[in-house]
């Protein structure tokens, strides 16, 4: 089920790969924040998970809610915000944009922009107070 909090702060992270047709699970791994002995900063944390999530090879990263640190994220991947309960339900719509998010992820090299297809399909610049 897709967590309803921020993306940083779901239970565990799902990891698909897209073979330009369809969705397959790699691996699902708990959140490495929710490991941490002890409180750290938001620059801190956001730092560690940018880290694993690059451990990972990440490119995208799909929520339905990504907090004002999304200026960290899409510096180093794609963010797409949905409105979505489960990756099945989301599969549809991720499917009919996915060339575009490609594109985004291939032509640039950082700042990406932020896709929001919560209703149809915005493709935006992610503003310092995102």
């Amino acid at each position: 089920m897709f967590d309803q909090n921020y993306f940083a702060d779901a239970e565990q992270f799902l990891i698909y790969e897209w073979n330009n047709q369809e969705f397959n699970v790699l691996e699902s791994f708990p959140n490495p924040l929710k490991q941490l002995p002890n409180p750290r900063s938001v620059a801190e944390r956001y730092h560690l998970l940018i880290h694993f999530l690059h451990e990972q090879n990440i490119s995208i990263l799909v929520a339905n809610r990504f907090s004002e640190n999304l200026k960290s994220i899409n510096d180093s991947f794609v963010p797409v915000l949905v409105n979505s309960s489960s990756p099945e339900d989301l599969f549809p719509v991720l499917q009919k944009r996915m060339r575009w998010i490609e594109e985004e992820w291939l032509e640039n090299a950082g700042h990406y922009k932020l896709f929001n297809l919560q209703r149809g399909a915005l493709k935006t610049a992610v503003s310092n107070n995102c």
